[in-house]
């Protein structure tokens, strides 16, 4: 197996989480990172609006917010 600094393009390389395109290590294709292009860039922005992604975080205990009597 090559290490990888003997491959420094297909070490930037990614694939593009939307189309899963690899993305070239380019000045133009690093314009829309992580994405390809800039249309998989707004179906991703279309997703988060639409509500398809969520952040999840846990709710805090209830005994945090009781109040001492």
């Amino acid at each position: 197996m090559p290490s990888p600094s003997s491959q420094p393009s297909e070490q930037n390389q990614g694939a593009c989480p939307i189309c899963e395109r690899t993305v070239p290590d380019t000045a133009e294709a690093q314009k829309y990172h992580p994405f390809c292009s800039r249309r998989c860039q707004q179906v991703d922005l279309m997703r988060w609006i639409d509500g398809r992604y969520a952040i999840v975080d846990e709710l805090p205990d209830e005994d945090e917010f009781a109040f001492d009597e």
